[in-house]
């Protein structure tokens, strides 16, 4: 649900810069469609590349390293974390 929501307030915080910025949608409903439509295939593609880069580089490299110690489980999952939340950061550009 958070990625819904995510997803909304990006797609109203560019209808309000485009009204800033003096370049109002002339059909604003179809607009905002249009630019949350845009911003969901951008993330699933995000996704789609992350987990893909994951499982060529990711954990079984770093794992491999770190070795079997109770450490490892943890190290992971903050890794993980870590580049997901980069991720999420990232501009749709």
């Amino acid at each position: 649900m958070s990625e819904a929501e995510d997803l909304v307030q990006e797609t109203f915080l560019r209808l309000t810069r485009e009204t800033r910025a003096g370049r109002s949608p002339a059909q604003v409903r179809a607009w905002l469609y249009q630019v949350a439509a845009n911003l969901a295939v951008s993330r699933s593609r995000r996704r789609s590349t992350a987990l893909r880069w994951l499982g060529r580089y990711g954990p079984a490299e770093h794992l491999s390293s770190i070795g079997g110690s109770p450490e490892a489980g943890l190290i992971s999952r903050e890794r993980s974390a870590e580049i997901e939340k980069a991720l999420a950061g990232l501009a749709a550009d």
